[in-house]
C-alpha cells in the first residue's frame, strides 16, 4: 500500500514565449503557437504525447535560451513522468534545474521521478532542496511518502505533521499518515487519520480501503468489510479492495466468498500476484491442493522474488504429503529470499518430518522457536519429531508446552494427517463431580478423572483404569499460559483419590486456561522437574468460577 503523491503544476509560459506569440504572423508561427499550447497543456487538455511533441518543438526552435527555456524542459519532464518514462523525465528535470537552479518545482518533480524508480535517497535530497527553496504542503507530503517507502515511518509522520499544519484541508497528508501509522501497527491513530481523509474527500475509495485494512488488523472484520464495500462502490475497478475484502472473508472462514473476491481482483488485474497467492491460501484451507498449488505457481511466475509465494507452495505440498522434494526446494528458495524466516522454517520442518528426516526437522523447528517461544506449531511438531527419535522426555515436554499455548494444536496436526498415540488430544466432553469443576475429559475410558475445587484451591485425581506400576510413579503437572514449562503438582497417590493444592499464583482465569497432565515417571517422580516419561493423560479446564 503506497500513499498519494502530489504532482507539481506545470510551468507557465515565460516572457520570451509570450513575446514570440505576439510577433507570430506566418502560418509556421501559428503552428508553433499550437505546439506551445500543447507544451503548456493547460487543464491537462492534451495527451502526454502531444505535450512531449510541443515541448520538443519549443526546445528545438532556438527562440528561447537560458532561464526562459527551463519551462519547456520542465513541462516535457512532467509529460514523460505521466508516460512512466522516468529516466527521460529525470533528464529533462536536470536540464530545467541547470537553466534555473532556483525552481523548487523542478527539484520536487525530479524527486517524484526518483521515488518511482525507488531511488529514495536521491528523491529525499531533491525534496530537501525544494523545501529549502519553497516549503509547501506538497513537498512535505511527498518527502514523507519517500521516507515511508524507505520504512522510516517516524520521519514520514513528522513530514505529514508539517504538511497538515500548512494545509489542514489536504486529504493526501492525512491519508498518507494513516498508512504510516498502519505500518507502525498503531491502528487507532491510522483509523483516526483515515477518518479525517474521508471527511475531507468522501469519494476517495483508497481511504476507505486503507481504513478497512486497519479495522481488519484490529480483527474487526465486519467493519473492515463495510469499508471495502464502500471502496468498491466508489471504484468498482479497485482490485486491491476486492483482494483485501477476500482476506477479511477468509478470516471469517467464509472461503467461498473470499475466493469470489480474489477472482474479481484477478479479473481486474491479471498480474496481481498477491491475489493469486491469497486465493491459493483459500483453496489450501478448503483442502483443494491442486488449485492451491496452481495459484501459487502463477504468483511465483508473476513475482519470483516474494518469499511468501514459495513458502505457500511448500506448505501446501507438505500438508498434502506429496511432491516432497519439490516442497523442500520451495522452502529452500523461500529461505534464500528471506533467511531465517520462522514461518518458512516451520514449513520446511513439516516437509522434513514427512520425509522422516527427524533430526533436520528438529533443527528447523528449534530455529523457529528461538525466534518465537510461543510458536505452538513448531513446539508441537518438534515434540512429535523428538518422540520419533526416541527422545520421549523432550518430546512430551514440547507437546505439553505447545498445548499450553494452543489447546487445539493436536487437532490442527491431526487435520494434516499427523497423529501420535503417546499424547492424545483432549476429548470434547466434560463431566462434573459434585461442586468442584470438572476437567475436560472422557469419563469412561481415561485412566484418571480430574476435578478442580476453586474455592479450596485444590485438584483431586481419581484413578479409573490406571493401575499401580511397580517401581514407577504417576506425576501430576499443570501448564499455565503465562509459563509454558510444566509445573509439578506432586505425585498421584496409590489410593483411589489424591488431592493436591494448586499453586498460589494460579487465579480462576489461569485455571480455566491451563492444561493438566499426568506422566509416568521413575519411582519418586521426575528427576529433573520436567516430564521424562510418557504422558498418559492430558486435559484442559472448563468454565471455572468460584462458588
Amino acid at each position: 500500500m503506497r500513499g498519494d503523491e502530489i504532482i507539481e503544476q506545470r510551468a507557465p509560459i515565460g516572457a520570451a514565449v509570450v513575446l514570440a506569440a505576439m510577433l507570430s504572423v506566418a502560418p509556421a508561427a501559428a503552428q508553433t503557437q499550437q505546439q506551445i499550447d500543447w507544451c503548456v497543456n493547460k487543464g491537462n487538455a492534451y495527451s502526454p504525447d502531444l505535450e512531449i511533441g510541443g515541448c520538443t518543438a519549443a526546445v528545438q526552435s532556438g527562440k528561447w535560451s537560458g532561464k526562459s527555456l527551463a519551462w519547456a524542459f520542465y513541462n516535457r519532464g512532467i509529460a514523460y513522468f505521466h508516460e512512466k518514462d522516468y529516466d527521460r523525465a529525470i533528464a529533462d528535470y536536470d536540464q530545467a534545474i541547470r537553466l534555473d537552479p532556483n525552481d523548487a518545482r523542478a527539484f520536487s518533480s525530479r524527486g517524484n521521478a526518483y521515488a518511482h524508480e525507488k531511488d529514495y535517497d536521491r528523491a529525499i535530497a531533491d525534496y530537501d532542496e525544494a523545501i529549502r527553496l519553497d516549503p509547501n504542503y506538497a513537498r512535505f507530503t511527498n518527502r514523507g511518502l519517500a521516507y515511508s517507502d524507505k520504512g522510516n515511518y517516524d520521519r514520514a509522520i513528522a513530514d505529514y505533521d508539517q504538511a497538515t499544519r500548512l494545509n489542514p484541508n489536504g486529504a493526501e497528508a492525512f491519508y498518507n499518515r494513516g498508512i504510516a501509522y498502519f505500518y507502525k501497527k498503531d491502528y487507532d491513530r491510522a483509523i483516526a487519520d483515515y477518518d479525517e481523509a474521508i471527511r475531507l474527500n468522501p469519494s476517495d475509495a483508497s481511504a476507505f480501503d486503507g481504513r478497512g485494512l486497519a479495522y481488519e488488523a484490529k480483527i474487526d472484520y465486519d467493519r473492515a468489510i463495510a469499508d471495502y464495500d464502500e471502496a468498491i462502490r466508489l471504484d468498482p475497478n479497485l482490485a486491491q479492495a476486492f483482494n483485501h475484502r477476500g482476506l477479511a472473508y477468509e478470516a471469517k472462514i467464509d472461503y467461498d466468498r473470499a475466493i469470489a473476491d480474489y477472482d474479481e481482483a484477478i479479473r481486474l488485474d491479471p498480474n496481481y500476484a498477491q491475489a493469486f497467492n491469497n486465493r491459493g491460501g483459500a483453496y489450501h484451507r478448503k483442502n483443494d491442493f491442486d488449485r492451491a498449488i496452481a495459484d501459487y505457481d502463477e504468483a511465483i511466475r508473476l513475482d519470483s522474488g516474494n518469499y511468501q509465494y514459495s513458502q505457500g507452495r511448500c506448505w501446501a505440498r507438505a500438508v498434502a504429503g506429496r511432491d516432497l522434494q519439490q516442497a523442500l526446494a520451495d522452502c529452500n528458495e523461500s529461505l534464500r529470499l528471506r533467511p531465517g524466516e520462522g514461518n518458512v522454517l516451520n514449513a520446511r520442518g513439516l516437509v522434513e518430518f514427512r520425509m522422516a528426516a527427524y533430526d533436520r526437522a528438529i533443527a528447523d523447528y528449534s530455529a523457529a522457536i528461538a525466534q518465537d517461544a510461543n510458536d505452538a506449531s513448531s513446539l508441537y511438531a518438534r515434540g512429535l519429531a523428538k518422540l520419533k527419535t526416541g527422545d520421549t522426555a523432550g518430546g512430551n515436554a514440547d507437546i505439553v508446552a505447545a498445548k499450553a499455548i494452543r489447546a487445539d494444536i493436536a487437532d490442527v496436526y491431526a487435520s494434516h494427517g499427523i497423529k501420535i498415540d503417546a499424547m492424545p488430544s483432549p476429548p470434547a466432553s466434560a463431566e462434573s463431580v459434585q461442586n468442584p469443576t470438572a476437567i475436560e475429559q472422557s469419563p469412561s475410558r481415561e485412566p484418571f478423572f480430574l476435578t478442580v475445587d476453586p474455592q479450596n484451591r485444590t485438584m483431586t485425581v481419581r484413578r479409573l483404569t490406571a493401575v499401580a506400576d511397580s517401581g514407577r510413579s504417576y506425576e501430576l503437572w499443570v501448564i499455565a499460559r503465562n509459563n509454558p514449562n510444566p509445573l509439578s503438582l506432586g505425585l498421584v497417590g496409590v489410593d483411589e483419590f489424591t488431592t493436591r493444592p494448586l499453586p498460589t499464583n494460579l487465579d480462576a482465569d489461569s485455571m480455566r486456561a491451563a492444561r493438566y497432565a499426568i506422566s509416568l515417571e521413575p519411582a519418586g517422580g521426575s528427576p529433573n522437574g520436567m516430564p521424562t516419561g510418557p504422558i498418559l493423560f492430558s486435559a484442559a479446564g472448563v468454565s471455572i468460577s468460584d462458588r
